[in-house]
Order: C-alpha cells, then sequence, then structure tokens
C-alpha cells in the first residue's frame, strides 16, 4: 500500500577509479543505491508533487527526466527536507523558465553558465550532483540529440536551505502564472561516488573536460575544486 520505492542496482552513473596515486579515468560502474519512480505529472493548479528517497546527509547523485506542455513555461524540479510546501523549502532546485531556457538556484536568485532553450513536449535529462555538507550542488542537462551541457556549476543552495543538513525528498511544481503541465519521470539517485560525465564525441576523452562539453573551461576548474581531495573506497 502506499507509495513503493523500488531500488535499481543496475542503473548506470558515471564515477572515477583512484588507485595508487594514478590519473583519475572515467569509467561507468553500478549505481551504489538507486530508485525509480515512473511520471509525475504537475500542472498549472500550483500543487507541490513531492515523493520520498532515501535520507543523504553526504554527497550523491540524482537524475531525472523532465518534460514541459508549452515554452515559455515555468515548471521547477528540486530536493527537500521533508515535503515541499513552498519555493522556499527547495535546496538545489532545475527550473524550465518563464523566458524559453533551463536555469537554476544558485543562493538567492536563478542563474546560468549557458543560455539553454527548450521546446515544449521534448524530454530532456538532467543530472543533479549534490554535496550536502558543503550546501552546494551543479546541473546538468542532455538535450535531445546533443552532449550533456553544464546548467550551473558548484551553485550554492537556495538561501532559505543554507542550514539544511539533509535531503529526502524531490517535488514538481508547474506555478499559477503560466498555463502549462509539466512531468518528471525516472527519478533515480546514486551515492558513494563522484559522477564524472562519459565522454562525448569520437576523440576521446579531453583532457581537463570534467564536465563532458569537448572543452576545457572554468566550469571544469569548478568542479576540480568543488570534489577536490575526495576518494573513492577509502
Amino acid at each position: 500500500p502506499g507509495v513503493g520505492l523500488i531500488y535499481d542496482a543496475g542503473a548506470v552513473l558515471v564515477s572515477s577509479t583512484l588507485l595508487g596515486g594514478q590519473t583519475p579515468t572515467p569509467t561507468r560502474t553500478p549505481t551504489p543505491t538507486g530508485i525509480l519512480g515512473g511520471c509525475v505529472t504537475a500542472d498549472s493548479g500550483g500543487v507541490y508533487r513531492n515523493t520520498a528517497f532515501p535520507v543523504q546527509t553526504g554527497s550523491f547523485s540524482a537524475e531525472f527526466d523532465a518534460t514541459v506542455s508549452t515554452s515559455p513555461s515555468n515548471l521547477v524540479i528540486g530536493l527537500s527536507n521533508g515535503p515541499a510546501a513552498a519555493y522556499a523549502d527547495l535546496a538545489a532546485v532545475a527550473r524550465f523558465n518563464p523566458s524559453g531556457n533551463i536555469d537554476a538556484r544558485n543562493g538567492g536568485a536563478y542563474a546560468a553558465d549557458a543560455v539553454i532553450s527548450y521546446a515544449a513536449n521534448t524530454s530532456y535529462h538532467f543530472r543533479m550532483v549534490v554535496n550536502v555538507p558543503n550546501k552546494t550542488y551543479s546541473v546538468y542537462v542532455t538535450p535531445p540529440g546533443s552532449a550533456e551541457r553544464a546548467v550551473g556549476v558548484n551553485y550554492a543552495f537556495r538561501t532559505e536551505q543554507s542550514t539544511v543538513v539533509q535531503l529526502n525528498n524531490w517535488a514538481a511544481r508547474v506555478d499559477t502564472s503560466v498555463v502549462s503541465s509539466g512531468q518528471v519521470c525516472n527519478f533515480r539517485m546514486g551515492t558513494g561516488a563522484i559522477p564524472i560525465p562519459s565522454p562525448t564525441g569520437t576523440g576521446g576523452t579531453l583532457p581537463g573536460d570534467a564536465n563532458g562539453d569537448c572543452r576545457v573551461s572554468i566550469a571544469d576548474y569548478s568542479i576540480l575544486l568543488a570534489h577536490f581531495g575526495q576518494t573513492i573506497g577509502g
């Protein structure tokens, strides 16, 4: 009875392996823990569609596919401690914004490292890399037929959530200011690894290209700073 959580040990994330001081190499590994949640639909009635997940107090990743019925729209998908009932309850947030672009919350305002437009009735794959102790997260999106792009790297949790110590819920909501709906499907998460994008293109991995956008930039440096000193497997 009630909402069921389906653990999927076969879901795939990308992690790095650190052995004997060798240079980290992007590799595909099974997700240590994961949940799949089917689809959730939010409409312009302004209701928060909440779904619980296991309590997270460290670093973890979350992935999902999202679609909106119109462009522009105003759909937010965010992570919270307990069910969300207001925007201020969401710590890490990705948004289909009212200007027709995808952005993310960075402390007290929405921002984006690049202009990434979206189309109606088109599925976009999102990946969030979250560090609860540091109160930071990064958001990546993969448009159809394109490589993964960084929406925002090392962004701060929403200001109202700057002291949160755990996250255990994801929520979707369409703002009442628009006549639109949004669907979020295949939510899954992983813990215990530092997700690194898989190589893109045909030329192999570009050294230093941490976000997989086929170029080395300040965004890659931010990823390095966010994870500097971390190891996997003790």
